[in-house]
């Protein structure tokens, strides 16, 4: 369930721009049909700060990145997967740094 948000929230930031806004769910409905999963959940991902963008949008391939002060996003658009690394904060704290 986790990928279901986290390669749609990398393409978003990797976009992002002023005065954007991202939401990320499941199903159209309140719960994913034939199951007790809420469609649209709340993820801790957006009470993180990832401050300024610091670099543009470079492709290397079909792997496409982007930083910002405190995240380093990658999506690989060949494989559908996505990697978000939050650097300080609340991040660092969860990691024991």
């Amino acid at each position: 369930m986790v990928a279901r948000h986290t390669v749609p929230l990398a393409a978003y930031m990797l976009a992002r721009g002023a005065a954007s806004y991202f939401s990320s769910g499941l199903h159209w409905t309140d719960l994913v049909p034939g199951t007790a999963l809420q469609a649209w959940p709340y993820w801790g991902d957006y009470t993180k700060a990832c401050g300024d963008p610091v670099s543009p949008m470079p492709r290397h391939g079909f792997v496409f990145t982007r930083a910002y002060e405190s995240l380093d996003v990658a999506l690989g658009c060949g494989t559908i997967t996505a990697r978000l690394d939050w650097r300080g904060g609340e991040a660092a704290a969860a990691r024991g740094l």
